[in-house]
């Protein structure tokens, strides 16, 4: 990876799922898990911690160099997931984050798998609408409870409360490195498109 290829040095947190994985890499970056919810040797590269830079930069390259032997699987059953660090955003910043995605997000389920939004484990934004309103309405008091939402949308928000991440889950196994260079930039260049926004509350954004 270039530095050119990332758009921005913005924090991700990245879960890949593969099945098939028999011998479990030992790698600088990511961990090595096993997934109680795939099949045949299912594992999961978690990249430890939200990376950015230079670091994201090797981590991709370490991934992808293992993914190179082909030791593994890639099926339906399988996605990836991507953490958006909302650290250094305001509430505000949040709200206008999730009214871009929601015009992004068919452009995002085609980068890597158009098929998972008929998945039940990432309901598009466009299908569960009722719960983003509602978050739309509290943003500014969030709180722990179990009302605020349900995990098995294609953008989570309850990673908020716990990480300060948003999780978008509607990607397939991404196991081509382009695919992941576009998804990571698509990512950061929507958290720059907010930044970019100053001082427009989320209402000017979407009607801007």
């Amino acid at each position: 990876v270039t530095p050119s290829e990332l758009l921005t040095s913005d924090r991700l947190g990245i879960e890949l799922e593969l099945e098939n994985v028999q011998n479990r890499p030992s790698m600088a970056y990511w961990d090595v898990t096993e997934d109680g919810s795939l099949r045949n040797y299912g594992a999961e590269f978690v990249l430890r911690g939200g990376m950015g830079g230079l670091e994201l930069e090797n981590a991709v390259e370490e991934l992808f160099g293992w993914l190179s032997g082909g030791n593994y699987e890639a099926n339906w059953r399988c996605s990836t997931h991507f953490h958006v660090d909302m650290l250094d955003f305001t509430f505000d910043q949040v709200a206008k984050f999730i009214l871009l995605y929601a015009t992004k997000e068919s452009e995002l389920f085609a980068l890597s798998d158009v098929n998972r939004k008929y998945s039940n484990f990432c309901v598009p934004v466009c299908d569960s609408m009722p719960f983003h309103k509602k978050l739309m309405r509290g943003i500014k008091t969030l709180t722990r409870t179990p009302s605020l939402g349900q995990k098995y949308t294609a953008l989570n928000v309850l990673p908020l409360l716990t990480q300060g991440t948003l999780e978008y889950r509607g990607a397939g196994p991404i196991t081509n490195r382009e695919q992941m260079i576009a998804m990571i930039s698509t990512l950061q260049g929507m958290k720059a498109t907010v930044r970019a926004s100053g001082e427009a509350t989320a209402e000017e954004f979407l009607n801007g």
